[in-house]
């Protein structure tokens, strides 16, 4: 054996043209030195200046090395879109989707694979391509099922979970994550990898989505919002019984379907902008609670509330209910009014933040409340 770096520079320009495009990855991954002379030689590694009949050539294994290297030799520089899915059951899915436009002609170049976590006793209900994953020196089985799509095989999916995200994604891009399950009750194996995601994946990314909520146990739920910086938080699925602790979730967007689990006092700790319950069991007595909530300074960040309640709306009782509030208090300080003709309620919070309540004829069953900040010279109408 000797170092490739004794040969006169053409020669070794011929031994990196014959070489598998495969190897020419790994051997990117050697030092910075080879990553130059592979520059020099015109031997491409940077996805995103590869020819697209190129590009395709590499399975998921090649994509994934080649995403490592684009993170290496363009950290800290904003240059391209990173698009990553984490979904999280008793097993772990990750999805990635990376975007960049290049050239005068700005033109849109994309990659996209698949890598799954799987268990090493599903090896066999695989068809595929069998390969092994080098990684921090152990060989992990893996199985191609298609040019884009691979499956990796762990005794323990938990270790491989942390063990993956930490050699492909650690200090990169912060991923949208999905814990789903079709399971219809808290599975240990499920908590477990709940908890694991949640530890390597810290904040949680734009996206935190709950499928079939009435899986995850209270304890798991309260580890993922109490972690959860995320910017969109959606929740799905039925659930038996409510939340009974409180808890601080906030963000932009808050989308819970079949939100019959959702009590008025969970819906109090959500401080997000737009917040929307489908299927939910709230009457109008709720709605009252939470406009007077509202005109007591909770929902501080509001700007939607969009909730389909258990019975049709009633303007009318809604508002003598928010007359007797405004009397009771003398709250000069707040006006409110209504027009019968659009079946609209107006409430002015200090003259600086207006709710106005509004009825669907063709969605008698759904409150909708929006808020807005007043000039500083307007009154409410």
């Amino acid at each position: 054996m000797f170092s490739l770096f004794v040969l006169p520079f053409l020669a070794l320009k011929v031994v990196l043209d014959v070489m598998d495009r495969t190897d020419l990855i790994r051997l990117a991954w050697c030092s910075k030195t080879t990553r130059k002379l592979m520059k020099l030689c015109r031997n491409e590694t940077i996805w995103y200046k590869m020819s697209d009949k190129l590009l395709n050539e590499f399975n998921a294994l090649d994509k994934l090395e080649l995403y490592r290297l684009f993170k290496l030799e363009d950290a800290g520089r904003e240059i391209g879109v990173d698009h990553i899915d984490v979904k999280v059951s008793t097993d772990a899915r990750f999805d990635i989707k990376l975007k960049k436009r290049v050239g005068n002609d700005n033109i849109l170049k994309e990659m996209k694979f698949t890598l799954y976590i799987e268990s090493i006793e599903k090896k066999n209900d695989f068809e595929g391509q069998r390969s092994v994953l080098q990684l921090d020196g152990e060989e992990i089985p893996t199985i191609m099922t298609s040019k884009d799509t691979v499956y990796t095989f762990w005794e323990d999916t938990v270790f491989g979970f942390t063990s993956f995200y930490k050699y492909a994604f650690k200090n990169q891009t912060t991923p949208n994550i999905y814990f789903e399950t079709i399971a219809n009750s808290p599975d240990p194996k499920y908590s477990r990898m709940i908890k694991t995601a949640v530890d390597c994946i810290g904040s949680l990314g734009a996206l935190c989505m709950i499928e079939n909520i009435g899986s995850i146990s209270e304890e798991d739920f309260y580890y993922v919002v109490n972690a959860s910086n995320a910017l969109f938080h959606w929740f799905t699925g039925e659930r038996e019984v409510s939340f009974q602790s409180t808890f601080k979730l906030k963000g932009i967007w808050l989308f819970i379907t079949e939100s019959s689990w959702v009590t008025i006092e969970n819906l109090f700790c959500m401080g997000h902008e737009l917040i929307t319950l489908t299927s939910s069991l709230m009457t109008n007595k709720n709605v009252v609670q939470i406009i007077k909530h509202w005109i007591s300074g909770g929902f501080s960040k509001l700007e939607t509330l969009n909730i389909e309640l258990a019975e049709d709306l009633n303007i009318g009782m809604i508002f003598n209910e928010i007359q007797k509030l405004h009397s009771v208090h003398k709250c000069s300080r707040s006006k409110l009014n209504c027009t019968q003709t659009h079946e609209t309620i107006r409430v002015t919070r200090n003259y600086q933040c207006q709710a106005e309540i509004v009825t669907k004829p063709e969605e008698k069953y759904v409150f909708f409340m929006t808020v807005k900040h007043l000039p500083d010279d307007s009154e409410a109408i």
